[in-house]
């Protein structure tokens, strides 16, 4: 019996199948892939869920699944930790809920996926990162899911030295003392920074926004500063100043004197904590 039809039998002989968890990391995606008594199905969603995130699905096929709800925090849980681990660096957003990441300890990584192609995104992400954020991701077939921060520790004060050298652009002799996954990190992180110096000014604002994930909505040219308007991923709009060369001059809310050390890229992690209510 092929095993397209397995599922049709189980589904006739037992009237219906569990229902099962399937993780949906894009707007445009409808297929999922399942493992149902041990073996992977691919499903088409029907109707269509509402966005990106964890479902309860009910298989009425072995082509079909019917949404059922969102899944509760534990359930994730239960399934992400049967899933193979990966220790990973967060390099930039790829997607809204989406990360391009770098492995942690890229021999291990070479190891164990042989034939993985990094950077790589991490899909599922919800939490609040940064670049050269330490993350952990769960390993389904060819794809990263996002579980979770790890525990930086030590490393604390080499990520904020990478995040002030790529703040000064400074070449890669001024990174020799971090490790060699980092400084790979910062090599791809520099290069985009070097691509975004090239761009108009429209670009340079909408390449600054969208490194963590935010929306130019419009700017406007004040002769001595720009008045940028941007969107998050919540839809929320939110209007800042920057200077010419894109730092922060004021934000609309009180960031207790930390305006100067601020760039139109940071901004969007700060209003993000504000929002969050991590500076309150």
């Amino acid at each position: 019996m092929k095993a397209s039809n397995i599922i049709d039998r189980l589904i006739e002989e037992a009237g219906k199948l569990p229902q099962v968890l399937a993780p949906v990391w894009s707007d445009k995606q409808q297929k999922v892939i399942v493992m149902i008594n041990g073996h992977p199905y691919r499903l088409t969603i029907s109707p269509r869920v509402v966005g990106p995130g964890w479902y309860i699905i009910e298989p009425i096929s072995s082509w079909e699944a019917h949404p059922i709800r969102e899944a509760y925090p534990y359930e994730i849980m239960t399934f992400l930790k049967h899933l193979p681990r990966l220790m990973s660096i967060s390099v930039r957003r790829f997607s809204r809920y989406s990360w391009l990441t770098y492995p942690f300890n890229m021999g291990d990584a070479k190891q164990r996926f042989r034939d993985f192609q990094f950077p790589k995104p991490a899909y599922m992400v919800k939490d609040n990162l940064e670049p050269f954020d330490v993350i952990t991701c769960r390993v389904m077939g060819d794809t990263l899911l996002y579980e979770s921060k790890a525990p930086i520790g030590a490393l604390y004060h080499m990520r904020e030295k990478l995040k002030e050298a790529l703040a000064n652009k400074k070449s890669e002799h001024n990174i020799a003392r971090a490790n060699p996954e980092f400084r790979m990190v910062y090599n791809i992180l520099l290069e985009e920074v070097k691509r975004r110096e090239l761009s108009t000014v429209e670009g340079k604002i909408r390449d600054s926004l969208e490194f963590l994930g935010a929306e130019l909505v419009s700017y406007e040219d004040r002769g001595e500063d720009y008045l940028v308007r941007w969107k998050d991923d919540h839809g929320e709009v939110h209007e800042v100043i920057v200077s010419r060369d894109l730092r922060l001059i004021s934000a609309g809310i009180c960031l207790d004197g930390l305006e100067n050390e601020q760039t139109l890229t940071s901004t969007v992690a700060v209003m993000k904590k504000y929002r969050e209510h991590e500076l309150w």
